[in-house]
């Protein structure tokens, strides 16, 4: 078997197997455990469906696929997983807490029996199960430990400042006879009593204050992780209303040519608050859309429909009126993010960008084993792959497994009738039949019932059952483990390039046909390389081309940052501004693609005390206490409290 690369995820619960836990909390823990896991993947831009899954009874091993960027795993991950697992132990019902220890490492594996194996999976689990480990996480108190590998670590974290590589440390490893060094990185620490802590608070004697001493009030907060606010803390509500009235399309008897902007373009410096307007702006729209409404039962793809289609008889597998259409005159709008920064080259922006767009459309129009959208996917795939091919394959796999046995039954007897002799038997009284011809007979019968059982399972099974899935799940992928789905001109790179463009175009035709439009939200564009901005906004500039009006763009970004990168790029274009009033060429590549600029404005007074509230909640006032009056003070005011207020 070839041999395939994947990023190695081995996740393990830390006290699982504990003598003190019981069988309800051992169950509820690892459920908790996967809901953790699909929490934080999905919030990283990574499906958990896409992932090869291989329970360990007290974890779990994930494979990532080859096409999901590392600096994905290694920069979002962790963090997602760290918070999924806080709110998880805040919520949970059984005493004993969740905490994992996580391995991450890639390489190449090979599948034996179904699973994928070798020396980068046993690294993966060594790391995760190592003492060290296990040790750190206690003595800090922590909820998740994060153990990678040295290669891991100088390949994909250390090169990136934004995973925070400083915050990783050396530790020994063994693994055979031998250590190796891989980092360790510790999250949510606090979060439990250390080992050397005990686990019960000591009594606190409250001391009431007396005016000679100091109160001292702290507000503590461990601070607040970079993630999107699920409310609107910067009371940006009118520029939310407004965005979401703009991108919203029109009724679908209005002139396109009026339908607004295609690229709407978020301007602000970092931090600003770009990726929290762009999910209130999402999540205002995503109600207003109108659920399609489903069409009438389709039947599943049979066997001799399949049969037919391949041998070049067969139209009409799928047809436009199979998607679901909206009931009102406002078409629905199908959102999706990209996030271009964890692509590089020319083919992961256009892989990426593609996959993000199919995606949003088959979670609203095509979900996956629905039987329209395997008749859709099959129907798009037969022009790339070898069809002669896959039709003996059907039928080799449709066979019944009883033919090649009723047919050497029926041999062997044939030949042994010739030797024997004619011995007759009575059956039922009333025929006389030679011995030999009754076991002919009965092969004869199980030949005919093989062959009956190929016609039914011919005539009224799914074809989905006897040919490769990836045919009926959405583009067939030329670089198949498969033999049947191998296509020379796909795994060529021009010719990847054109299939991938021609496979969304083609899908949002359709979309459109139905009545549906698309809205892409582009998020942390300056964070890419300048080649890879420039791919971005080329790929958008394709889209915005030959899909008007269907498909709008909303990108969130620093314009001089961008300007600059395209600058980099576009460098034999110095000195040739198109536009008198832009400074560089980058400022008019700008102008010319964003139809409106929309400048982010900075957080004013009111706003900041107002998102402070919200965040640490209101200030408490001082607390007074009165001192009983002293002989000769007669009613003398105490003397007030001194309160010394700290942000930890």
């Amino acid at each position: 078997m070839p041999l395939v690369h994947r990023t190695i995820i081995a996740v393990d619960i830390e006290g699982l197997l504990d003598a003190n836990r019981e069988i309800d909390n051992y169950r509820e823990t690892r459920k908790g455990m996967y809901e953790v896991l699909r929490t934080a993947f999905s919030e990283s831009g990574i499906e958990l469906d896409i992932c090869e899954v291989q329970d360990r009874g007290d974890g779990t091993l994930v494979l990532v696929p080859p096409d999901i960027s590392k600096s994905l795993v290694a920069d979002r991950l962790p963090y997602r997983i760290s918070s999924a697992v806080i709110r998880h132990n805040d919520r949970r019902v059984h005493p004993a807490p969740l905490r994992l220890r996580i391995g991450v490492h890639a390489g190449d594996l090979r599948t034996e029996d179904g699973y994928r194996s070798g020396r980068a999976v046993l690294t993966a689990v060594r790391l995760v199960d190592a003492d060290v480990v296990s040790k750190e996480l206690r003595a800090a108190g922590a909820s998740v430990a994060v153990i990678v590998s040295e290669e891991f670590y100088t390949q994909i974290i250390q090169p990136d400042m934004g995973t925070s590589p400083r915050s990783y440390q050396p530790v020994a490893v063994p693994i055979e006879d031998t250590a190796i060094r891989a980092w360790l990185r510790l999250f949510g620490s606090g979060e439990f009593p250390s080992e050397s802590s005990s686990s019960v608070p000591a009594p606190r004697t409250e001391q009431p204050p007396t005016p000679d001493s100091d109160v001292e009030w702290r507000i503590g907060t461990r601070g607040f992780g970079d993630r999107p606010p699920a409310a609107d803390l910067l009371r940006r509500g009118a520029m939310i209303d407004a965005l979401a009235d703009v991108i919203t399309p029109p009724a679908h008897d209005e002139d396109p040519d009026r339908s607004g902007p295609t690229v709407i373009a978020l301007d602000g410096p970092w931090g600003i608050g770009k990726t929290s307007l762009v999910e209130l702006v999402r999540a205002r729209l995503d109600p207003a859309s109108t659920p399609p409404t489903p069409v009438g039962k389709v039947r599943p793809l049979r066997v001799f429909e399949a049969d037919r289609a391949l041998g070049g008889r067969g139209t009409g597998l799928w047809r436009r009126d199979m998607l679901p259409r909206p009931d009102t005159e406002q078409p629905p709008l199908i959102t999706a993010r990209f996030e271009p920064w964890a692509h590089q080259t020319s083919e992961q922006v256009w892989a990426g960008l593609t996959g993000t767009l199919l995606g949003a459309v088959e979670q609203t129009l095509l979900p996956r084993s629905a039987p329209a959208t395997e008749r859709y996917w099959f129907q798009r795939n037969l022009d790339r792959v070898d069809r002669m091919r896959l039709r003996r394959s059907l039928r080799r796999n449709v066979r019944s497994p009883l033919t090649a046995v009723s047919t050497l039954a029926l041999a062997v007897p044939l030949i042994a009738a010739m030797a024997r002799s004619t011995d007759t038997y009575r059956l039922a009284w009333l025929v006389d039949i030679a011995g030999s011809n009754i076991a002919v007979g009965l092969t004869l019968v199980m030949l005919l019932g093989a062959i009956g059982h190929s016609l039914v399972r011919y005539f009224t099974r799914p074809a989905a059952d006897f040919l490769p899935a990836e045919l009926f799940a959405g583009p067939a992928p030329g670089g198949s483990d498969d033999e049947d789905l191998r296509d020379p001109y796909h795994n060529a790179d021009s010719g990847y390039l054109y299939l991938a463009q021609h496979d969304v175009f083609a899908v949002l035709a359709d979309v459109q046909a139905c009545g549906h439009h698309v809205v892409v939200f582009v998020d942390d564009l300056d964070r890419c390389t300048p080649r890879a901005t420039a791919e971005v906004f080329e790929a958008i500039n394709m889209f915005v081309t030959r899909t008007f009006p269907i498909t709008r763009f909303v990108l969130c970004l620093d314009t001089t940052t961008v300007a600059a990168h395209l600058d980099h790029v576009y460098a034999t274009l110095k000195g040739k501004v198109p536009h008198g009033d832009d400074p560089t060429p980058g400022w008019s590549f700008l102008r010319k693609l964003i139809q409106l600029p929309v400048t982010i404005p900075h957080i004013d007074t009111d706003n900041v005390t107002a998102l402070l509230d919200d965040l640490l909640g209101t200030p408490a006032s001082a607390p007074r206490t009165t001192t009983p009056p002293t002989a000769g003070t007669g009613d003398q005011a105490p003397e007030p409290i001194r309160v010394q207020c700290r942000l930890l």
